[in-house]
């Protein structure tokens, strides 16, 4: 298999045209530019590089390489960008379901200020009845199901009740800020 680390010497030798720039790019010693190619040429099974008194030129297999490199390196660096922000909470998907009232009355300004602060999380929305809401979220389809019989049903969920941070009406101790948990 290739190894990301010498796509990425590859890369920067194709775009600098010398073992010498690249490795000044990339913080290496010429002579680990000339390991790091000797090594992709054996995991490739071809010539990558001709070595010339003014530097180096891509065999047909090099060009190839190097821009598949090119290609793999941007999306490994686009997949970081989506994780990143998955794990700050920038973006994603959060599957909500409730019932009727609580879509009337609650729902849309809760919506409205959650969409506003967490403007790249995807909301998707479901009014159903808890009967069927409450089965989706233990079956994961959602994250988060409102219940107008929670009392009835406490009994079989730990539960922890949430305020924004700083709420001054709420009697509640242990507060949670959705938006920013990770």
């Amino acid at each position: 298999m290739l190894d990301v680390q010498r796509l990425k010497v590859l890369r920067e030798v194709a775009e600098h045209g010398s073992f010498t720039a690249a490795a000044r790019a990339l913080s290496y010693t010429p002579s680990a530019i000339s390991q790091q190619i000797a090594v992709l040429e054996r995991e490739a099974g071809a010539t990558l590089v001709e070595r010339g008194p003014r530097g180096v030129t891509l065999t047909e297999p090099g060009r190839l390489l190097a821009k598949e490199a090119d290609e793999i390196l941007g999306r490994l660096a686009a997949a970081e960008l989506e994780l990143q922000a998955l794990a700050g909470l920038r973006a994603g998907l959060l599957r909500l379901g409730w019932f009727a009232t609580a879509g009337a009355t609650l729902m849309p300004r809760a919506i409205a200020a959650f969409q506003q602060r967490c403007p790249d999380i995807e909301l998707q929305l479901l009014q159903g009845d808890p009967d069927e809401c409450i089965p989706r979220l233990r079956a994961r389809e959602l994250e988060l199901a409102l219940d107008d019989r929670w009392a009835s049903r406490s009994a079989a969920w730990r539960w922890s009740p949430m305020a924004p941070i700083g709420y001054r009406r709420s009697r509640i101790q242990a507060t949670y800020d959705l938006c920013s948990q990770r």
